[in-house]
Protein backbone atom coordinates (compact mmCIF):
# COMPACT_ATOMS: atom_id res chain seq x y z
CA UNK A 1 0.00 0.00 0.00
CA UNK A 2 1.76 3.33 -1.09
CA UNK A 3 0.73 6.00 0.74
CA UNK A 4 1.83 9.35 1.65
CA UNK A 5 2.86 12.33 -0.84
CA UNK A 6 6.45 11.57 -2.19
CA UNK A 7 7.34 10.29 -5.40
CA UNK A 8 8.32 6.37 -5.12
CA UNK A 9 10.04 5.53 -8.58
CA UNK A 10 11.91 2.35 -9.73
CA UNK A 11 14.89 2.40 -11.51
CA UNK A 12 16.99 -0.91 -11.21
CA UNK A 13 14.93 -3.85 -10.67
CA UNK A 14 11.38 -4.95 -11.48
CA UNK A 15 9.21 -5.81 -8.38
CA UNK A 16 6.98 -8.64 -7.13
CA UNK A 17 3.93 -8.29 -5.52
CA UNK A 18 2.50 -11.15 -3.84
CA UNK A 19 0.24 -9.90 -1.68
CA UNK A 20 -3.79 -9.68 -1.79
CA UNK A 21 -4.46 -6.01 -2.63
CA UNK A 22 -1.67 -3.61 -4.28
CA UNK A 23 -3.44 0.39 -3.78
CA UNK A 24 -1.57 3.39 -4.40
CA UNK A 25 -3.57 5.56 -2.36
CA UNK A 26 -2.03 8.60 -2.87
CA UNK A 27 1.33 10.57 -3.62
CA UNK A 28 3.34 8.84 -6.75
CA UNK A 29 4.04 5.64 -8.06
CA UNK A 30 6.65 5.25 -10.82
CA UNK A 31 6.68 2.01 -12.18
CA UNK A 32 10.04 3.08 -14.63
CA UNK A 33 10.95 0.90 -17.31
CA UNK A 34 10.71 -1.70 -15.89
CA UNK A 35 9.24 -5.40 -15.69
CA UNK A 36 7.09 -6.23 -12.78
CA UNK A 37 4.69 -8.79 -11.33
CA UNK A 38 1.87 -8.46 -9.61
CA UNK A 39 -0.59 -11.12 -8.05
CA UNK A 40 -3.11 -9.26 -5.82
CA UNK A 41 -6.87 -9.84 -6.45
CA UNK A 42 -7.97 -5.96 -6.05
CA UNK A 43 -5.80 -3.19 -7.50
CA UNK A 44 -6.52 0.02 -7.34
CA UNK A 45 -5.19 3.14 -7.48
CA UNK A 46 -6.71 6.90 -5.47
CA UNK A 47 -3.01 8.34 -6.38
CA UNK A 48 -1.14 8.65 -9.23
CA UNK A 49 0.33 5.30 -10.59
CA UNK A 50 3.19 6.13 -13.70
CA UNK A 51 3.11 3.00 -16.12
CA UNK A 52 3.17 4.08 -18.79
CA UNK A 53 6.62 2.78 -19.88
CA UNK A 54 6.61 -0.44 -18.02
CA UNK A 55 5.58 -4.01 -18.49
CA UNK A 56 3.61 -5.81 -16.37
CA UNK A 57 2.56 -9.65 -15.72
CA UNK A 58 -0.45 -10.27 -13.61
CA UNK A 59 0.15 -13.26 -12.25
CA UNK A 60 -2.19 -14.22 -9.62
CA UNK A 61 -6.16 -15.92 -9.67
CA UNK A 62 -9.00 -13.29 -10.27
CA UNK A 63 -7.79 -10.10 -10.19
CA UNK A 64 -9.06 -6.69 -10.82
CA UNK A 65 -6.84 -4.28 -12.98
CA UNK A 66 -7.87 -0.05 -13.06
CA UNK A 67 -7.39 1.71 -16.04
CA UNK A 68 -3.62 2.10 -17.17
CA UNK A 69 -1.39 2.81 -19.92
CA UNK A 70 1.42 0.62 -20.37
CA UNK A 71 3.88 -1.15 -22.75
CA UNK A 72 3.38 -4.91 -22.67
CA UNK A 73 0.74 -6.70 -20.91
CA UNK A 74 0.56 -10.64 -19.76
CA UNK A 75 -2.44 -12.20 -17.91
CA UNK A 76 -0.89 -15.59 -16.37
CA UNK A 77 -0.91 -18.35 -13.71
CA UNK A 78 -4.99 -18.80 -14.01
CA UNK A 79 -7.68 -16.92 -13.18
CA UNK A 80 -9.67 -13.93 -14.56
CA UNK A 81 -8.45 -10.91 -15.07
CA UNK A 82 -10.95 -8.08 -15.09
CA UNK A 83 -10.84 -4.63 -16.46
CA UNK A 84 -11.69 -1.84 -14.24
CA UNK A 85 -11.15 1.42 -16.90
CA UNK A 86 -9.85 1.80 -20.01
CA UNK A 87 -6.28 -0.09 -21.05
CA UNK A 88 -3.73 1.43 -23.53
CA UNK A 89 -0.88 -1.03 -24.28
CA UNK A 90 1.58 -2.04 -26.80
CA UNK A 91 1.02 -5.81 -26.85
CA UNK A 92 -1.50 -8.43 -25.09
CA UNK A 93 -0.67 -11.83 -24.68
CA UNK A 94 -3.36 -13.87 -22.67
CA UNK A 95 -1.61 -17.36 -21.79
CA UNK A 96 -3.21 -21.14 -21.61
CA UNK A 97 -5.99 -21.19 -18.56
CA UNK A 98 -6.02 -17.87 -18.21
CA UNK A 99 -9.47 -15.33 -18.66
CA UNK A 100 -9.17 -11.81 -19.69
CA UNK A 101 -13.17 -9.76 -18.86
CA UNK A 102 -13.90 -6.71 -19.85
CA UNK A 103 -16.19 -5.18 -17.07
CA UNK A 104 -19.56 -6.26 -18.05
CA UNK A 105 -21.29 -3.09 -16.99
CA UNK A 106 -18.62 -0.87 -18.40
CA UNK A 107 -17.79 -2.77 -21.03
CA UNK A 108 -14.68 -0.62 -21.10
CA UNK A 109 -12.67 -0.47 -24.23
CA UNK A 110 -8.79 -1.64 -24.58
CA UNK A 111 -6.31 0.27 -26.83
CA UNK A 112 -3.75 -2.29 -28.15
CA UNK A 113 -0.69 -0.44 -30.53
CA UNK A 114 1.10 -3.64 -31.08
CA UNK A 115 0.04 -7.33 -31.10
CA UNK A 116 -2.96 -9.74 -29.44
CA UNK A 117 -1.84 -13.20 -28.51
CA UNK A 118 -4.63 -15.11 -26.40
CA UNK A 119 -3.51 -18.47 -25.89
CA UNK A 120 -6.64 -18.48 -22.49
CA UNK A 121 -10.00 -17.08 -23.17
CA UNK A 122 -11.29 -13.32 -23.60
CA UNK A 123 -14.71 -12.50 -22.88
CA UNK A 124 -15.83 -8.43 -24.14
CA UNK A 125 -19.08 -8.14 -23.11
CA UNK A 126 -19.74 -5.11 -25.10
CA UNK A 127 -16.36 -3.71 -24.76
CA UNK A 128 -14.00 -2.40 -28.36
CA UNK A 129 -10.67 -3.65 -29.19
CA UNK A 130 -9.10 -0.87 -30.86
CA UNK A 131 -5.73 -1.15 -32.66
CA UNK A 132 -4.15 2.14 -33.04
CA UNK A 133 -0.27 1.80 -33.55
CA UNK A 134 2.10 2.95 -35.12
CA UNK A 135 3.99 -0.89 -36.49
CA UNK A 136 3.55 -1.70 -40.04
CA UNK A 137 2.64 -5.34 -39.66
CA UNK A 138 0.63 -6.23 -36.30
CA UNK A 139 -0.74 -10.20 -36.07
CA UNK A 140 -3.78 -10.85 -34.24
CA UNK A 141 -4.77 -14.15 -32.59
CA UNK A 142 -7.84 -14.33 -30.43
CA UNK A 143 -8.01 -18.02 -30.26
CA UNK A 144 -11.93 -19.37 -30.17
CA UNK A 145 -12.90 -16.15 -28.27
CA UNK A 146 -14.54 -13.16 -29.76
CA UNK A 147 -14.56 -9.19 -29.99
CA UNK A 148 -17.39 -7.64 -29.43
CA UNK A 149 -16.81 -4.46 -31.95
CA UNK A 150 -12.95 -4.65 -33.62
CA UNK A 151 -11.64 -1.46 -34.89
CA UNK A 152 -8.39 -0.64 -37.06
CA UNK A 153 -7.12 3.00 -36.84
CA UNK A 154 -3.47 3.15 -36.60
CA UNK A 155 -1.87 6.18 -37.50
CA UNK A 156 0.25 4.60 -40.27
CA UNK A 157 0.14 2.66 -43.14
CA UNK A 158 -0.48 -1.08 -40.85
CA UNK A 159 -1.08 -4.66 -42.42
CA UNK A 160 -3.12 -6.87 -39.76
CA UNK A 161 -2.94 -10.03 -40.16
CA UNK A 162 -5.00 -12.56 -38.55
CA UNK A 163 -3.51 -15.61 -37.51
CA UNK A 164 -5.82 -17.74 -35.46
CA UNK A 165 -7.83 -20.22 -37.54
CA UNK A 166 -11.03 -18.30 -36.63
CA UNK A 167 -11.73 -14.78 -35.85
CA UNK A 168 -15.26 -13.77 -35.01
CA UNK A 169 -16.61 -10.21 -34.20
CA UNK A 170 -19.34 -10.26 -32.53
CA UNK A 171 -20.89 -6.13 -33.57
CA UNK A 172 -18.63 -4.46 -36.68
CA UNK A 173 -15.69 -3.31 -36.80
CA UNK A 174 -14.22 -0.16 -39.18
CA UNK A 175 -11.31 -0.81 -41.18
CA UNK A 176 -9.75 2.53 -41.33
CA UNK A 177 -8.28 3.97 -44.63
CA UNK A 178 -4.62 3.04 -43.76
CA UNK A 179 -5.02 -0.59 -42.69
CA UNK A 180 -5.45 -3.67 -44.29
CA UNK A 181 -7.01 -6.51 -42.70
CA UNK A 182 -5.69 -9.66 -44.19
CA UNK A 183 -8.05 -12.69 -43.58
CA UNK A 184 -4.81 -14.89 -44.31
CA UNK A 185 -6.25 -18.37 -45.62
CA UNK A 186 -8.52 -18.74 -42.08
CA UNK A 187 -12.02 -17.72 -41.21
CA UNK A 188 -13.51 -14.04 -40.37
CA UNK A 189 -16.81 -14.59 -38.67
CA UNK A 190 -18.75 -11.14 -38.60
CA UNK A 191 -22.10 -11.02 -36.42
CA UNK A 192 -23.47 -12.85 -33.99
CA UNK A 193 -27.59 -13.27 -32.33
CA UNK A 194 -27.84 -9.99 -31.41
CA UNK A 195 -30.58 -7.52 -32.09
CA UNK A 196 -28.30 -4.64 -32.64
CA UNK A 197 -27.47 -3.10 -36.06
CA UNK A 198 -24.41 -4.52 -37.37
CA UNK A 199 -22.11 -3.07 -39.20
CA UNK A 200 -18.36 -2.88 -41.06
CA UNK A 201 -16.83 -0.28 -42.66
CA UNK A 202 -13.86 -0.53 -44.70
CA UNK A 203 -12.36 2.63 -45.40
CA UNK A 204 -9.36 1.10 -46.13
CA UNK A 205 -8.42 -2.64 -47.56
CA UNK A 206 -10.15 -6.05 -46.36
CA UNK A 207 -8.39 -8.76 -47.84
CA UNK A 208 -9.91 -12.03 -48.52
CA UNK A 209 -7.10 -14.03 -50.83
CA UNK A 210 -6.79 -17.47 -51.73
CA UNK A 211 -8.35 -19.89 -48.80
CA UNK A 212 -10.01 -17.44 -46.97
CA UNK A 213 -13.39 -17.45 -45.81
CA UNK A 214 -15.42 -14.28 -45.02
CA UNK A 215 -18.75 -15.60 -43.19
CA UNK A 216 -21.78 -13.29 -41.76
CA UNK A 217 -24.16 -13.85 -39.01
CA UNK A 218 -27.31 -12.34 -40.12
CA UNK A 219 -29.21 -13.58 -36.81
CA UNK A 220 -32.02 -10.93 -36.01
CA UNK A 221 -30.17 -8.32 -38.02
CA UNK A 222 -28.50 -8.56 -41.32
CA UNK A 223 -24.95 -7.10 -41.74
CA UNK A 224 -24.20 -4.11 -43.64
CA UNK A 225 -20.89 -4.12 -45.14
CA UNK A 226 -19.97 -0.55 -46.67
CA UNK A 227 -16.68 -0.20 -49.24
CA UNK A 228 -15.67 3.07 -49.41
CA UNK A 229 -11.71 1.91 -49.90
CA UNK A 230 -11.88 -2.01 -50.90
CA UNK A 231 -12.62 -5.44 -50.70
CA UNK A 232 -10.05 -7.81 -52.56
CA UNK A 233 -11.64 -11.23 -52.79
CA UNK A 234 -9.39 -13.02 -54.89
CA UNK A 235 -8.27 -16.45 -55.17
CA UNK A 236 -6.65 -19.10 -57.24
CA UNK A 237 -8.06 -21.66 -59.45
CA UNK A 238 -7.39 -24.46 -56.85
CA UNK A 239 -8.12 -22.77 -53.20
CA UNK A 240 -10.82 -20.05 -54.08
CA UNK A 241 -11.82 -16.92 -51.57
CA UNK A 242 -15.24 -17.71 -49.48
CA UNK A 243 -17.93 -15.16 -48.76
CA UNK A 244 -20.90 -16.27 -47.45
CA UNK A 245 -22.64 -17.17 -43.81
CA UNK A 246 -23.57 -19.25 -41.09
CA UNK A 247 -26.72 -19.42 -40.55
CA UNK A 248 -29.35 -16.93 -42.02
CA UNK A 249 -28.56 -14.87 -45.11
CA UNK A 250 -29.01 -10.96 -45.99
CA UNK A 251 -25.97 -9.19 -46.08
CA UNK A 252 -25.58 -6.50 -47.88
CA UNK A 253 -22.73 -5.53 -49.29
CA UNK A 254 -22.55 -1.78 -51.03
CA UNK A 255 -19.17 -0.88 -52.48
CA UNK A 256 -18.87 2.98 -53.35
CA UNK A 257 -14.44 2.83 -53.85
CA UNK A 258 -12.80 -0.76 -55.11
CA UNK A 259 -13.44 -4.40 -55.84
CA UNK A 260 -11.20 -6.79 -57.25
CA UNK A 261 -12.69 -10.17 -56.97
CA UNK A 262 -11.58 -13.75 -58.83
CA UNK A 263 -11.39 -17.58 -58.65
CA UNK A 264 -14.29 -16.92 -55.24
CA UNK A 265 -17.62 -18.14 -54.46
CA UNK A 266 -20.30 -15.56 -53.04
CA UNK A 267 -23.50 -16.99 -51.32
CA UNK A 268 -26.39 -16.16 -49.30
CA UNK A 269 -26.63 -12.09 -49.74
CA UNK A 270 -29.30 -10.32 -49.29
CA UNK A 271 -32.09 -9.61 -51.98
CA UNK A 272 -30.53 -6.48 -53.22
CA UNK A 273 -27.07 -8.58 -53.72
CA UNK A 274 -23.96 -6.89 -53.96
CA UNK A 275 -24.18 -3.07 -55.14
CA UNK A 276 -21.38 -1.83 -56.76
CA UNK A 277 -22.16 1.84 -57.54
CA UNK A 278 -21.10 4.43 -60.28
CA UNK A 279 -18.34 5.63 -58.10
CA UNK A 280 -17.07 2.23 -57.66
CA UNK A 281 -13.77 1.05 -59.57
CA UNK A 282 -13.51 -2.35 -60.65
CA UNK A 283 -10.31 -4.40 -61.15
CA UNK A 284 -9.20 -4.45 -64.93
CA UNK A 285 -7.58 -8.17 -63.93
CA UNK A 286 -9.62 -9.48 -60.92
CA UNK A 287 -13.18 -7.90 -62.60
CA UNK A 288 -15.84 -10.69 -61.47
CA UNK A 289 -14.14 -13.28 -63.55
CA UNK A 290 -14.34 -17.03 -62.66
CA UNK A 291 -16.52 -16.74 -59.96
CA UNK A 292 -19.82 -18.45 -58.97
CA UNK A 293 -23.06 -16.79 -57.39
CA UNK A 294 -25.50 -18.85 -55.28
CA UNK A 295 -28.15 -19.21 -52.52
CA UNK A 296 -29.67 -16.18 -53.64
CA UNK A 297 -33.49 -16.27 -51.20
CA UNK A 298 -36.02 -18.94 -52.97
CA UNK A 299 -39.82 -18.50 -52.52
CA UNK A 300 -41.87 -15.50 -52.06
CA UNK A 301 -42.54 -12.33 -53.76
CA UNK A 302 -39.98 -9.63 -54.69
CA UNK A 303 -37.38 -9.11 -57.26
CA UNK A 304 -33.77 -10.63 -56.14
CA UNK A 305 -30.55 -9.66 -57.23
CA UNK A 306 -26.77 -10.82 -57.10
CA UNK A 307 -25.17 -8.34 -58.74
CA UNK A 308 -26.10 -4.84 -59.39
CA UNK A 309 -22.95 -3.56 -61.36
CA UNK A 310 -23.33 0.46 -62.00
CA UNK A 311 -19.66 1.16 -62.07
CA UNK A 312 -17.78 1.56 -65.54
CA UNK A 313 -15.78 -0.88 -67.22
CA UNK A 314 -12.08 -0.31 -66.86
CA UNK A 315 -10.81 0.55 -70.89
CA UNK A 316 -8.94 -2.91 -70.41
CA UNK A 317 -10.01 -6.05 -69.03
CA UNK A 318 -13.52 -5.00 -69.21
CA UNK A 319 -14.77 -8.67 -70.34
CA UNK A 320 -16.32 -10.83 -67.37
CA UNK A 321 -16.19 -14.32 -68.32
CA UNK A 322 -16.25 -18.09 -66.48
CA UNK A 323 -19.47 -16.41 -64.13
CA UNK A 324 -22.20 -18.55 -63.03
CA UNK A 325 -25.20 -17.88 -61.17
CA UNK A 326 -26.71 -20.55 -59.39
CA UNK A 327 -30.73 -19.94 -59.88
Amino acid sequence: NFTGTSTVTFTTNGATFTGPTFTVTSGTVNMGTLSHNIAAGVITNTGTWTTTNANFNFNGGNQSIPALTAQNITCSTNGTKTLAGVWRINNMIINTGVGLNTNAVQSDSIYVSGTWTNNGTFTPNQGTVTFNGAIAAVNINNNISAFYTLNFMPTVATAYTLTGASTIVQLGSVISANSTLNVNGNILIIGSNTAVTKQVMVNGTLNVGQGSTLKFDNTNTIVHVFVPGTLFLVGVPSNIATLTDINTSGTQIDITGNISAQYYLIQFLSDSGMYVTATATLDPVNNFSNGTWSNIRAGGAGVRRYLILDCPLPSVGNTISNILFNC
